[in-house]
């Protein structure tokens, strides 16, 4: 499945469309999506001091899980 959200880091807000997956389990739905930012697109500047040990993209994991209202 696709899915789209805005991720705000440090104030800055950005729209992403990646691909997600979808599982239902016990009368739960679970989702989840991996997908890479680069932490330029949201203006953190890394140290020219450290860049060689800091990551430019950095690997984000999104889960969510629902489940009837009771």
């Amino acid at each position: 499945m696709t899915v789209s959200g805005t991720l705000t880091i440090h104030g800055v807000a950005k729209a992403y469309t990646e691909k997600g997956t979808v599982t239902v389990s016990d009368g739960k739905l679970a989702v989840s999506s991996t997908f890479k930012v680069k932490v330029a697109d949201h203006k953190i500047k890394i140290p020219t001091l450290v860049i060689k040990n800091i990551a430019e993209v950095v690997d984000v994991t999104v889960t969510g899980t629902y489940a009837p209202a009771q």
